[in-house]
């Protein structure tokens, strides 16, 4: 009697335990394929990020990764020696419709390879039509496009710097970056332009190690009307000096990416004639303003 309760004992322990060993095991099963799972996901994302890297590795000697996006620019020789040049990069979003007389807002990141290959819109303004036909009064006047679209900047790199310093995301550059100077146009806040050839700088980055840059920046209302007292509160529109906020931009927009030019951002000198020194003084009053800007 008592083997016969002993073995039925043992079946039913047994009987218990089989269902919890079926659960053992499926759920050895799902954790086994959760962590397939995971590894398949984890494998697919460092396929992906090589792409990427692949992708933004370009062979192009002429095409440079900024944090917007790849830019293309183009070279020229200057006294024999090759320089490049690239022109109407964007730094902030158009400021037509309702960014119209307000801050400037950092330009979103673009696919594929920007082509800066091209001198940018000079800003909105009047012309210097005083004494028609006057060399003196002419060289002056906007040689591109007038247009409220004209948020752009410019950088021309000595091409044997950029040999030097190439660098890739794979194998980054460890060798010292070079100054960077940026130019900053006068016209008495009311006219001017980076474009202009008194202020081509091509020869300058030719002949020395550095690496120079400039920017377009609102002038007359479009960048300086002040309305805030008679706006309600809160509102952006017309805080004034808009465009000194628009060089803020541009230089915080140099400075995250003239590493990649093979520049030093911590470099940088700013120079400027006329309206363009009285910024740069402004700009070292206020460097804050520049890191204003969101990355």
């Amino acid at each position: 009697m008592q083997a016969a309760i002993a073995w039925v004992s043992v079946l039913w322990v047994a009987a218990l335990a089989r269902p919890h060993q079926q659960q053992d095991h499926r759920t050895h099963q799902q954790h086994a394929q959760h962590q397939q799972h995971a590894q398949h996901q984890q494998h697919a994302q460092h396929q992906q990020h090589a792409q990427h890297q692949q992708q933004q590795a370009h062979p192009d000697p002429l095409v440079v990764e900024t944090r917007s996006g790849l830019v293309r620019g183009y070279s020229k020789t200057v006294l024999g020696r090759e320089v490049h040049v690239f022109t109407g990069i964007p730094f902030a979003k158009p400021p037509l419709g309702h960014l119209r007389f307000r801050r400037p807002v950092p330009v979103d990141p673009w696919h594929g390879v920007y082509d800066a290959t091209a001198l940018p819109n000079s800003c909105y303004q009047e012309k210097y039509e005083y004494f028609p036909g006057f060399e003196g009064e002419e060289m002056w006047n906007p040689n591109t496009n007038i247009s409220e679209d004209c948020l752009y900047l410019n950088i021309w790199v000595p091409q044997r710097l950029r040999i030097r310093h190439r660098a890739t995301i794979q194998e980054p550059s460890n060798r010292p970056k070079v100054p960077v100077l940026i130019w900053i146009y006068g016209g008495g806040y009311m006219s001017g332009t980076a474009t202009l050839d008194v202020y081509d700088p091509d020869m300058v980055a030719a002949t020395s190690d550095v690496i120079v840059a400039s920017m377009q920046y609102r002038v007359g209302a479009f960048g300086f009307l002040y309305l805030e007292p008679l706006l309600s509160a809160g509102s952006e529109d017309a805080p004034g000096n808009m465009g000194l906020w628009d060089q803020a931009l541009a230089i915080r927009w140099i400075k995250d990416n003239i590493a990649n030019f093979g520049g030093d951002p911590d470099l940088i000198t700013l120079f400027g004639e006329s309206a363009g020194g009285g910024s740069v003084s402004t700009s070292l009053e206020h460097l804050h303003i520049i890191y204003r800007f969101p990355n």
